[in-house]
């Protein structure tokens, strides 16, 4: 851990690599069931985890599946989180908070121009939106200081990890239900021999099943928004700060 935390900051490692490990690890064990005795598994784990260019890999690679999906989240939710909070409809802030933070946010680009009221914005609702758009952008970029927005970096960390497990959701139900599988049959094969089952079977097997119903159960569109809607709301609030 003391590596990976030399090599990857915290976002990476927790929005990015800990869903890519939580997607392999049921067929991980499903393989190490299956393997001659005498191999070091926990020493190959260590060894596989604090690989920097498979840390970076698997990383990269659970942004993509979450970054490629985020649009079908929007879809599902109205529209961007944060957009919405801002949208005096979204109903997210009363009407007089969102007057100041609008003000707020034009001193800080005076380019932009929202909506004074609830029926201002009903007047071009597609400017509208374009205008929150832009606001949205603007807030994301100058609040990226985690010392300095603490509760707001954990809301985006929380939002990261739950938007790629989602993303990675189809591959996590494929892989548990091998893993699972697999350690089924090799607890078989050894009862079947007459031999001890031993820990690694059942435990990749127990593994195996519970993740599968926190796939299917549990990693929702409405799981997911849950932090978004949380991060959306602190980034608001944090162009009073600004």
């Amino acid at each position: 851990m003391a590596v990976l935390n030399a090599v990857m900051d915290a976002y990476d490692r927790r929005a990015r690599l800990y869903p890519m490990v939580l997607v392999l690890l049921p067929a991980f064990l499903g393989i190490a069931c299956w393997a001659p005795a005498g191999i070091e598994i926990p020493g190959l784990i260590g060894g596989t985890v604090v690989t920097m260019a498979v840390s970076a890999f698997l990383t990269q690679l659970a942004r993509d599946q979450g970054k490629a999906r985020e649009k079908e989240l929007f879809r599902l939710w109205g529209g961007r989180p944060s957009d919405r909070a801002l949208c005096y409809g979204g109903r997210v802030f009363a009407d007089g908070t969102l007057a100041r933070c609008h003000q707020k946010i034009m001193v800080l680009d005076p380019a932009l121009r929202l909506p004074s009221s609830r029926e201002s914005e009903k007047e071009d609702t597609k400017e509208s939106r374009a205008a929150y758009g832009a606001a949205s952008e603007l807030l994301v970029a100058r609040t990226r200081d985690k010392e300095r927005f603490p509760l707001l970096f954990k809301e985006n960390v929380s939002y990261g990890f739950r938007r790629n497990l989602w993303g990675m959701k189809r591959a996590g139900i494929v892989t548990s239900s091998l893993g699972a599988c697999s350690c089924v049959g090799k607890m078989i094969a050894l009862a079947m021999a007459g031999q001890p089952i031993g820990t690694t079977p059942m435990i990749g097997g127990g593994v195996g099943v519970l993740l599968l119903l926190i796939w299917c159960v549990r990693v929702t569109p409405s799981w997911v928004r849950i932090p978004a809607e949380g991060y959306a709301k602190q980034l608001v609030e944090a162009c009073e700060s600004l």
